[in-house]
């Protein structure tokens, strides 16, 4: 958790904050994040159905 700002202390920039992203690199990110959690949810269903069923 960060640290409170003193009372009266200016806002802390981004470079401060760690935001060194651009909006474009942000939704690459995100795309490539869903894609990446899509093919793991593929994965796991493919598994589920080779599963030999329970009688």
């Amino acid at each position: 958790m960060a640290p409170t700002p003193e009372p009266g202390a200016p806002p802390p920039s981004e470079a401060e904050l760690g935001v060194r992203h651009t909006v474009f690199g942000m939704l690459a990110g995100l795309a490539e994040h869903n894609a990446y959690h899509g093919g793991q949810i593929a994965l796991l269903k493919r598994a589920v159905a080779a599963r030999p069923r329970r009688t």
